[in-house]
């Protein structure tokens, strides 16, 4: 039976349509915090309509930009160590397509997607090897974020002492360091002996197959460790300067102190939104983010990442655009 007819076969299971409505259930749950809760920050949301405030907004989209291209930067290193090599521009268009991409599905998959479709056939890429890339850049993007949320965490832990007690913040703090051993897991695939080990092991479990081709895919793209670690590199990069755009909103409707905690904070938002759970995780984000400037002591989380949200939607605009562009060249490539 063909995947796409399996899926929807299990989509229209008794189990495939409770767990459709326990997510919209969700989502409409986290949507109804979220509006209750602006019932009592609406002072700020009216300064957003200030002519001052947009040089804040300008910032934040561009610091999102910046993101996208190291994303994008980062794509390019990765394929062009494989021997795939694909134009900055062209990089930059499939990653802006992502972003746009992203507004429909959780915790970024749109590039996920977008770089599965457009990249197919660059440099004689496969569609396991570019389910290897996928999960490695998705790995080292979690890594990043790890070391800057554990910073973060650092820095809370120094200047909010009473905001991390005892067992919440060893959990908070574990919960950071568990993406690290991922690095241990990356390294070890440049060792034959043991992707030979991890091999044998993928094709005992159920898919067994297609594991193997995807961490055969991982190993082509994860051979050295400058390039690597330049990825790496590029990925804290791009997480540093989400949390830039974040306090340059936070500091527009707050001032600077809320701009200084935004710093500490956000990236701990970040890491738990990189978890997927509703649709571009709407509702979930702002509900994280309300929690955490609270615990420190912080107002108004929950409407800085609406803002930011907007920030993103205005921004994947262009991406809307590259998607569609990338459409039209393989609607001509199909014809010719």
């Amino acid at each position: 039976m063909p995947e796409a007819a399996l899926g929807e076969n299990r989509s229209r299971t008794p189990r495939g349509r409770l767990l459709r409505g326990l997510k919209l259930a969700l989502l409409c749950a986290l949507l109804g915090y979220v509006l209750w809760s602006l019932r009592s920050q609406t002072d700020a949301l009216a300064g957003l309509l200030a002519p001052g405030y947009l040089p804040h907004l300008a910032a934040a989209a561009l610091c999102l930009a910046v993101n996208q291209l190291l994303m994008a930067y980062r794509q390019v290193v990765l394929l062009r160590h494989a021997g795939a090599p694909v134009p900055l521009g062209e990089s930059a268009r499939i990653i802006f397509a992502g972003l746009f991409a992203n507004n429909l599905m959780p915790a970024g998959m749109g590039h996920d997607l977008t770089r599965m479709i457009y990249l197919r056939g660059y440099g004689g890429q496969t569609g396991a090897s570019l389910g290897g890339l996928v999960i490695l850049d998705r790995f080292l993007g979690l890594m990043g974020l790890s070391v800057l949320a554990l910073c973060s965490f650092g820095a809370l832990a120094r200047f909010y002492p009473a905001a991390v007690p005892g067992e919440a913040g060893r959990l908070l703090l574990y919960a950071v360091l568990a993406p690290l051993p991922l690095g241990l897991v990356i390294l070890a695939l440049r060792h034959g002996a043991t992707f030979d080990l991890l091999s044998r092991l993928c094709g005992r479990l159920p898919l067994g197959g297609k594991l193997q081709e995807l961490l055969a895919g991982m190993r082509r793209f994860a051979s050295r460790k400058r390039v690597l670690l330049c990825a790496l590199i590029l990925a804290a990069l791009g997480h540093l300067s989400t949390v830039l755009g974040v306090a340059f909103i936070a500091a527009g409707l707050y001032g600077e102190r809320a701009a200084l905690g935004s710093t500490l904070v956000s990236p701990l938002v970040f890491f738990a939104s990189s978890v997927p759970v509703t649709p571009s995780n709407l509702g979930w984000t702002e509900t994280v983010a309300d929690a955490a400037w609270s615990v420190f002591g912080l107002r108004g989380g929950l409407v800085i990442f609406l803002v930011w949200r907007l920030v993103t939607m205005l921004v994947s605009l262009a991406g809307c655009a590259a998607y569609l562009n990338l459409r039209g060249q393989a609607a001509r490539g199909g014809e010719s």
